[in-house]
């Protein structure tokens, strides 16, 4: 598994007989391996041994989460995304379109990494 494949293999392995699972997810924690950080890994990482399903921080979404969590994630990002801008166009002081700029960055670098790494 790499980073162009993590997000097609959670499509792929989603079936009708489960539209909970593909909707909500399988809970906080079930995608995650074995990194040292935490003392087992979750029940779909075992699950799905050897395709390393918590590569990306959006795969990993998808399955503990759900694609109703991904879309309220990903929706959240792009909202304050959003309000960023609109602040950014109405802010008369500096300092006020510095903190936009800023914050503008750190939400691109967030939608980025979440599709290069796993957080």
């Amino acid at each position: 598994m790499n980073r162009l494949t993590a997000v097609p293999y959670w499509f792929q392995s989603q079936t009708w007989a489960e539209p909970l699972r593909t909707l909500f997810g399988y809970g906080i924690g079930s995608a995650y391996g074995m990194d040292g950080r935490v003392p087992a890994p979750g029940h779909v990482f075992v699950a799905h041994d050897g395709m390393h399903i918590d590569l990306l921080t959006a795969s990993q979404i998808l399955w503990e989460l759900g694609f109703v969590g991904a879309v309220l994630f990903y929706g959240t990002l792009l909202g304050a995304t959003w309000v960023a801008m609109r602040s950014l166009r109405e802010a008369r002081h500096a300092s006020d379109r510095v903190l936009c700029r800023v914050l503008l960055a750190s939400l691109a670098a967030s939608l980025l990494m979440s599709v290069y790494s796993s957080s």
